[in-house]
């Protein structure tokens, strides 16, 4: 009888999930009309389709147990068939330069896809295992994309306005989140969940901050501004991952000028939210309760001191702030806490071995590394676009290769997959970057220093 109604809730929550895949038809229906990309990104389309090809190996039988999760796996198949006709149709019309950025964040997609698998299929040998780490990694791309629209809030509540915040849009993502939740609910399966329930909250949230703004506004929006709001949300999600980039010690110079200005002027706070949650996860990672007494002491050091810094920059940021800027960081930050708190419930009572703490910690904190160093490429994009290292520093290049040299060898030597898997990642960026340098800094001016380092 459960079986049947978790089902038919999962043939439900597939008709609304297609219907939000289907949203961005109307950018590429003017993307070929006008034969040319515009200002578009392709980077929403990218992210969506790793976060469907993730949630598509989740519901497959390999991962999953036979095909409980069929209704799961065909959404994603579809979603799947949806974002990857978009990207080649944006490859069609873009410009050689961003045609080579697409290619270039595909292929980093498509090879974190298949180290998924690869780790998966080969590593861990029982399907719990396996839902287990693939889930993780599903909790992490859901919630990063679930707290995309706290973008549109903050513009609303800011401009006092719902232009960027169509009802319609708002209402059937509560819906998805909604009937995915009851599935996850029905097949007592934490992994699709957790990340729904945290859909179903920024979606109730957005309908009350529309329904509190929107007598100050004109008509409710139609169909035609969805696709609007949609990639201004997804953007968001990329903002997220390339906010994120910047070594702790180098954001001192950001707030010695808030500080002298008594003014946060145009900077954001997302970075810091950002390196405090890692700094947290990897410090939760490597405390006695998930790691096997002090094994990763110099993690939780380092991590320690990282979670003093952010901490340090985010009052500073709230005491010079304007107020609605508060607003927006203390609901950001009550979100990265709130997320912690939920991996910190999860790993303390729901798993009781330090091998299962550290494969659904440790899968969570290499999404969150991965994403902080494959940021790099934004800046690669632009030195290829401009032929101009001006805002790719050969220091901080250099500094941040060898930060993941390090990591990488200290994750070999203990034999740990999730220090070692994001750190082979910030190394070959790194590499990619030291590379792009050489080749393009004959075209420039000289070196930058390390006064010019915060403002890359």
């Amino acid at each position: 009888m459960v079986t049947s109604i978790r089902f038919i809730v999962g043939i439900i929550g597939s008709v609304v999930c297609v219907l939000l895949y289907a949203v961005p038809m109307l950018t590429f229906k003017r993307v070929i009309k006008e034969a040319s990309v515009g200002e578009f990104s392709c980077m929403p389309y990218i992210l969506a389709l790793f976060s469907a090809l993730t949630w598509g190996w989740y519901g497959f039988p390999v991962v999953s147990d036979g095909w409980e999760n069929l209704t799961l796996f065909g959404t994603c198949a579809v979603g799947v068939l949806f974002e990857f006709s978009f990207i080649v149709i944006y490859v069609w019309f873009a410009p050689k330069d961003k045609k080579k950025f697409v290619m270039v964040m595909l292929s980093l997609v498509l090879a974190m896809l298949c180290m998924i698998v690869s780790f998966s299929s080969f590593i861990f040998h029982t399907h719990r295992l396996r839902k287990l780490f693939v889930g993780s990694i599903g909790i992490a791309t859901s919630m990063s994309m679930y707290s995309s629209p706290l973008v549109a809030v903050k513009q609303v509540m800011k401009t006092k306005s719902v232009e960027f915040m169509p009802f319609y849009l708002s209402l059937f993502s509560l819906l998805t989140s909604f009937t995915w939740m009851l599935y996850g609910i029905l097949g007592r399966d934490p992994y699709i969940t957790a990340p729904n329930g945290a859909g179903c909250l920024t979606g109730i949230l957005q309908l009350v901050v529309y329904f509190i703004y929107s007598r100050c506004d004109g008509p409710t929006k139609t169909a035609k501004d969805i696709e609007q709001y949609a990639c201004y949300s997804m953007r968001f999600q990329c903002k997220l991952i390339l906010a994120s980039r910047s070594l702790k010690h180098i954001r001192a110079l950001t707030f010695k000028r808030v500080i002298k200005e008594a003014s946060v002027g145009e900077f954001s706070c997302i970075p810091y939210i950002l390196t405090l949650f890692s700094s947290l996860t990897w410090g939760w990672y490597s405390f006695p309760i998930v790691s096997n007494g002090w094994e990763n002491l110099s993690i939780f050091g380092t991590c320690a001191f990282g979670v003093l810094f952010e901490f340090s920059f985010i009052v500073i940021y709230l005491w010079f702030a304007p107020r609605e800027k508060k607003k927006f960081v203390i609901l950001l930050l009550s979100l990265a806490l709130a997320t912690l708190c939920l991996i910190v419930s999860f790993s303390s009572f729901i798993f009781h071995t330090h091998h299962l703490r550290k494969l659904f910690v440790g899968s969570i904190g290499m999404v969150t590394a991965m994403s902080m160093y494959s940021s790099p490429l934004v800046a690669v994009k632009q030195v290829m676009k401009t032929k101009s290292v001006e805002f790719m520093p050969f220091y901080l290049s250099l500094f941040t290769l060898l930060t993941c040299l390090i990591w990488m060898i200290y994750g070999i030597l203990g034999r740990d997959p999730y220090v070692t898997a994001p750190n082979v990642v910030g190394s070959l960026t790194g590499i990619l970057q030291l590379v792009v340098y050489c080749v393009y800094r004959s075209c420039n001016e000289p070196t930058k220093t390390l006064n010019d380092i915060e403002q890359y």
